[in-house]
């Protein structure tokens, strides 16, 4: 099966009061940008300090992996607020 349409993913990104920010303000370590896959992005981050990220919505897929130290998540779907610790 081939798929109708792939949209270009440049990088992770998410909508934020109507725009498209990058969620994690600090420098990438690495990225996929360049590798020129279609619909997919990958990025890596290093010692990402303590910060809150602004309200957003995400308009693909994302699979976040965590590693290191542990960090506090709190997201509302649907109305409910949901909070843990990974």
């Amino acid at each position: 099966m081939t798929p109708k349409r792939v949209l270009p993913v440049h990088g992770v990104e998410v909508l934020s009061d109507g725009r498209f920010i990058r969620p994690i303000p600090a420098v990438l370590s690495l990225t996929s940008e360049q590798a020129g896959w279609d619909g997919v992005a990958l990025e890596h981050y290093c010692n990402v300090p303590g910060c809150d990220i602004a309200e957003h919505e995400h308009p693909t897929h994302v699979l976040n992996l965590l590693v290191g130290e542990p960090v506090r998540a709190e997201w509302d779907y649907r109305g409910s607020m949901s909070f843990r610790d990974q």
